[in-house]
Order: structure tokens, then sequence, then C-alpha cells
């Protein structure tokens, strides 16, 4: 299925996850999610949303959480994004990512946190409440440096190619955006420019540099 999605074939998400095969389709092909250090049953479970985080630079911080819990994370966006959700929404991501945790956590499992830095951590909150949704269970959310308002006028800038404007006009250093920041930045712009809206949600969510409440979250 993903080798139709690389060819160029118009496949969505939704129907990428009715494959009974998706777990050997994302495991050989994608990498796409896994365990950071193997699950260990005695310790809570974590899920980290990589969002346009790289992996590299997650490294020590996973290393430190995996001490605590069983940190199962999602792969940086920007891996699978032309395969998979170059024409999906928001809401569309959010569905394949819930659908890819129902698949490779362990039946019944409970998460207790879903975590993410910058993009992941919006990803993060967003499927804190649909999995709360779906299993009724209650995950904390951690969310890092994250823009929680979307920034219309940036992505516009992104999508249109006039960050060098956006910079000059808001007295931003264009040096601020190198060439890999801007191409993530474009994913996520993507997919914002078809519209997001946060979910209420009533666990508990821990803020870390991050920006403007969504309405209804109990700190």
């Amino acid at each position: 299925v993903v080798e139709t999605c690389r060819k160029g074939l118009m496949l969505k998400a939704t129907d990428l996850m009715k494959n009974p095969s998706i777990r050997q389709v994302l495991q050989v092909n994608m990498q796409m999610a896994y365990w950071w250090n193997a699950y260990d049953e005695s310790k809570p479970i974590m899920v980290f949303a990589h969002g346009i985080a790289l992996t590299s630079n997650m490294k020590g911080r996973l290393d430190l959480l995996s001490r605590q819990f069983s940190v199962f994370t999602i792969e940086n966006i920007e891996e699978h994004f032309h395969y998979i959700f170059e024409d999906e929404n928001y809401d569309e991501v959010i569905n394949f990512y819930t659908d890819l945790l129902h698949v490779f956590l362990p039946e019944n499992a409970r998460v207790t946190v879903f975590a993410g830095v910058s993009y992941g951590g919006i990803l993060s909150y967003s499927l804190a409440e649909r999995w709360s949704r779906e299993t009724g269970q209650k995950p904390a959310v951690v969310m890092a440096d994250s823009l929680i308002v979307s920034n219309t006028e940036l992505t516009a800038a992104v999508l249109t190619g006039t960050l060098d404007e956006f910079c000059q006009r808001n007295h931003i250093p264009r040096q601020t955006f190198n060439e890999s920041f801007v191409r993530r930045l474009y994913i996520v712009s993507k997919i914002e420019s078809k519209g997001r809206v946060l979910p209420r949600y009533d666990g508990r969510v821990v803020l870390m540099n991050a920006t403007v409440l969504p309405p209804g979250v109990a700190q």
C-alpha cells in the first residue's frame, strides 16, 4: 500500500489503515512509530509525538524519559508527509495516528501521558482527547514550546514563498528560518491551511513555554 502511494496513486489515510497488514507495512517500509527503548510493562506508557522536531534533537530527552516510561514514539511527520498526509487535513492526521496507536500498543493499553515539543505538542493534545473519547482514559498532556493558536500570517507566508516579507514586517531575523526548518514549516502550513480546531479536553495539561490555552483546558 505504501509502495502504491510512492508511485503517485491517490490514497486516503483512512483507506491505508484498513489494510490488514498495516503493522508489517509500517515496520518494514517507514518506521513511522515504534517503542523508543523497548516496551516494559512495568512502566507507565507515554506516547511522544515528534511533530516536526528532528529525532536527533530529541534523543537525549527520550532516553531520559525512558527511565520512567515505556515511550512509544510517532516519527517526525516530514518522514511520511508526501506518502500519506499531503492531501489530508488536521483531523485526518489525528485519525490516522489514533488508529496507529490501536494497532501498535498492547491490547487494552493504558496511556498515562501524551507529550510533544513544538508541533508535536499540538498533536499530542489532540491525540489525548481522541484517545480519551475512544477508551475512557484521561491521560495527561505535556506540551513544550507549542504555539497553540495557528499563526495564519506565517502559514500564508510559508505557502506563498513570502517569508522574507513576513520577517521584515514582524521584525524577525530571517536567519531564524533555516532551509530545514522552512521545509518542515511548509508541511505544517499545508496541513493547517485546511483548517485546525483544537477540541476541548478536560484532562490535565502541562504547558512548558506553550502559549494561549485552548478553550476548556484544565491545568
